[in-house]
């Protein structure tokens, strides 16, 4: 267990799990916290099944550099699935998140007993600098205010020749024009969902999952089935989610159209910020989802 570099404001019992509560920092919109406070309350329950078909996608080009020398800090924890799926490739997780979300992770981690949740914002996170192996950040970033302020707050928690790992939503640079064509009315449309009262908004999310979402994927899944040695299913918007069940679907269509503070970079814009942040070697994975990315602080920094 890592030590905090002050004391916290409060604590709370969830679970088995003693959950201290810090300030959340400034760089946060808290409509979008509220959002996903709700969104992972409702969507708290993950199978091992589950992960162990999402997680290889969004970690594969950092397995390599976890073994159970690994102190990790998981910084926008969420409901706590990556720091689930993650917990038995290394040895320590500090979990970390803004939101009421740590009410679901501390019962999907209550058998973790290496993984130690917290309340605390990333603009605000209370270990000292120079403390983990290995940082995370999955599909948060982009949802703050000032998505470089929260990759440097996160690079400076590093041990110099650690390893941030972040997934940032890509700005369809890799892609053709209809497709961008495509996101720009969903975003559009996100828009207007996001602004719905949450019962409400779970509603239509729930119907885009089935309306939208379940025809590309069955195209996909179709195509896939008669060309299983194609990668022609690819080309269909959505066909990521050709291999999961409809609970992760159900949770991403909540999740994109639900979430009020959304940005998106490109592949070179990434590269960028993390080089800014004063990291090096940065890797990118080749495949769904885009961009995932893990880059070096350098010793001696």
């Amino acid at each position: 267990m890592i030590e905090y570099s002050r004391s916290p404001e409060s604590s709370q019992k969830i679970h088995d799990k003693e959950v201290a509560v810090f300030s959340l920092g400034e760089n946060l919109d808290p409509r979008t916290v509220e959002s996903f406070g709700e969104e992972w309350e409702h969507f708290s329950e993950f199978d091992e099944k589950d992960l162990g078909v999402i997680g290889p996608m969004y970690f594969s080009i950092l397995l390599p550099y976890l073994n159970k020398e690994v102190n990790l800090l998981d910084a926008g924890c969420g409901t706590g699935r990556w720091s689930k799926y993650l917990s038995t490739k290394v040895g320590w997780i500090e979990a970390i998140d803004p939101s009421s979300a740590v009410q679901a992770a501390g019962k999907l981690l209550e058998d973790s007993p290496n993984v130690r949740i917290t309340r605390a914002g990333i603009g605000d996170i209370p270990f000292e600098d120079e403390t983990f192996d290995v940082v995370i950040s999955v599909g948060v970033l982009h949802h703050m205010p000032d998505t470089f302020e929260g990759i440097a707050r996160c690079a400076e928690k590093l041990k110099p020749g650690g390893r941030l790992f972040v997934y940032l939503y890509y700005s369809c640079d890799n892609r053709g024009t209809l497709f961008r064509l495509c996101f720009k009315a969903s975003n559009v449309l996100r828009r207007v969902v996001a602004a719905l009262p949450s019962v409400l908004k779970q509603i239509v999310c729930d119907i885009l999952a089935v309306t939208v979402y379940l025809p590309l994927v069955a195209l996909a899944r179709v195509i896939r089935w008669f060309s299983p040695k194609s990668e022609m299913f690819r080309l269909i918007p959505l066909s990521a989610y050709y291999d999961k069940s409809f609970w992760v679907i159900r949770n991403d269509s909540r999740d994109r159209f639900g979430t009020p503070l959304e940005q998106r970079f490109s592949k070179v814009e990434i590269e960028a910020m993390l080089t800014k942040a004063g990291l090096t070697n940065v890797e990118f994975s080749d495949h769904v989802p885009f961009w995932c990315a893990v880059a070096m602080k350098p010793t001696g920094s």
